[in-house]
C-alpha cells in the first residue's frame, strides 16, 4: 500500500483502500497519509482555492477586490455592480500603495 500524497484521502479505511481522492475545492492538505475527508482542511475565510487536490496553505488565494468567501467556499461578488471589470481597485495593488488613502499601511 502507497501512503496517499498531500492533497488527497482515502475515503474508506486506509488499509482496504488503494486509491486516493483529491481534496475536494476550497480545501487543502499538507501532509502524506490521509486517512479521511475530515483530514482536508478548509481555507481561511476569504481565501479559495478552486482547483481539487490543493496540496498547500498557499493555493488558498485572496479573494479579488469587490469579492468574499465564508470559510471552504468560493469567492463571490459582494453585490453585482462590485464585480464589474475596475469596478473595486484592490488596495494590495502596488501601484496604489503609496496614494491616499494607503500611504504608509504597507
Amino acid at each position: 500500500m502507497i501512503p496517499c500524497p498531500p492533497g488527497t484521502y482515502r475515503d474508506v479505511s486506509y488499509d482496504a483502500v488503494t486509491q486516493c481522492i483529491p481534496c475536494p475545492a476550497h480545501h487543502f492538505r499538507e501532509d502524506i497519509k490521509g486517512r479521511s475527508i475530515l483530514g482536508c482542511s478548509k481555507c481561511p475565510a476569504g481565501t479559495s482555492a478552486d482547483a481539487t487536490g490543493s496540496t498547500s496553505i498557499r493555493d488558498c488565494v485572496r479573494c479579488p477586490a469587490g469579492t468574499f468567501s465564508t470559510e471552504s467556499s468560493r469567492c463571490e461578488c459582494i453585490t453585482p455592480q462590485a464585480c464589474e471589470k475596475n469596478q473595486l481597485q484592490s488596495p494590495a495593488d502596488t501601484d496604489k500603495r503609496e496614494t491616499v488613502p494607503y500611504a504608509g499601511l504597507w
